[in-house]
């Protein structure tokens, strides 16, 4: 009877290490993902801060160009307006001096 019950206590005792070594197992791949997961957040984080510093850059371009636009757009304006003056004084009729 003894031998018996020894032998159930090691049936139990390799019961209990076996589901130990598989939580052990489950615990490292665990560790194993947290860290994956860690290092993809860190990468993504330096990802996210490089397109942020592009995109400031991008805006801040785009803001430039449009106020180049605007004042070359002025700057047509202000030649129209010219051009256009000096067609109305182009197109006044001539008066001639009397020939002495």
């Amino acid at each position: 009877m003894r031998k018996r019950a020894m032998h159930s206590v090691c049936i139990v005792v390799l019961a209990v290490l076996a589901a130990c070594g598989c939580a052990a197992v489950r615990v490292d791949r665990q560790v194993m993902e947290q860290r994956h997961a860690e290092s993809r957040i860190h990468a993504l984080s330096a990802q996210l801060d490089s397109l942020t510093l592009e995109n400031d850059s991008l805006r801040a371009g785009a803001t430039r160009l449009e106020t180049e636009l605007r004042d070359r757009e002025e700057q047509i304006q202000a030649l129209r307006l010219e051009l256009q003056r000096l067609k109305e004084i182009d197109l006044r009729p001539r008066t001639r001096k009397p020939v002495t």
